[in-house]
């Protein structure tokens, strides 16, 4: 009996998949969605942040083949920086969709050392649903705030997004979706210190993000 509940979640993450990849192939028809501005428009000059531009490397872009896409590290002036990637999907199908963290920060060497979701509340009370993640790599450690968002909706995990896009396409006739990603150094700060930093960059850059994601 014990033996079957360990096997539990892996075949309902298998079952949601093909679910997923099977619903997709019908959503052919759905037109992609634009922004409502490039996501270039988001400001340089965020609060008492400033931004410059990131190279993409072209395989991430083959990889994603994102509508559209950003990548900025942002300063202030004490030197405290956050790393800002974002990108935009205007139509999710089975090939071409968000990829998660958990799956890229692996490949790409790094340990995740704390996983868990988090609900970010801004001014107004708006929730922002986010996974909180803290990654090492050869000594060195990164806080990272992610989640999906389409229109205000924010949602943390991968899976429930899946849902969402099939529920989307099925009675909004859409499937649309931006994937967010905010980064920190956690070296020489507590926990509580990286995160903070990325609480107060989030309530900053939300309105920005309201004003370039369709409603």
């Amino acid at each position: 009996m014990r033996g079957a509940r360990a096997w539990m979640p892996t075949v309902v993450v298998a079952l949601l998949l093909w679910a997923t990849w099977a619903v997709t192939k019908d959503f052919e028809h759905i037109p992609e969605l634009k922004p409502s501005q490039p996501l270039s428009a988001i400001p340089m000059a965020i609060g008492p942040y400033f931004g410059h531009d990131v190279v993409v490397d072209p395989y991430v872009h083959k990889v994603l083949q994102p509508t559209d896409l950003v990548f900025r590290t942002y300063s202030d002036a004490s030197g405290a920086d956050v790393g800002f990637f974002m990108t935009y999907h205007g139509k999710q199908t089975s090939e071409f969709h968000p990829h998660s963290p958990k799956l890229c920060l692996p490949g790409a060497g790094w340990f995740a050392e704390e996983v868990v979701p988090k609900g970010v509340v801004t001014e107004d009370g708006r929730t922002v649903n986010v996974m909180r993640a803290v990654y090492e790599s050869s000594g060195e450690r990164q806080v990272f705030f992610y989640w999906f968002q389409t229109g205000r909706r924010t949602v943390a995990n991968e899976y429930l997004q899946k849902l969402w896009m099939i529920a989307d396409g099925l009675f909004r006739h859409r499937t649309d979706v931006a994937f967010v990603r905010l980064s920190t150094s956690g070296n020489g700060l507590s926990p509580q210190e990286a995160q903070a930093r990325l609480e107060n960059f989030l309530r900053l850059l939300l309105p920005h993000l309201d004003a370039v994601l369709p409603g």
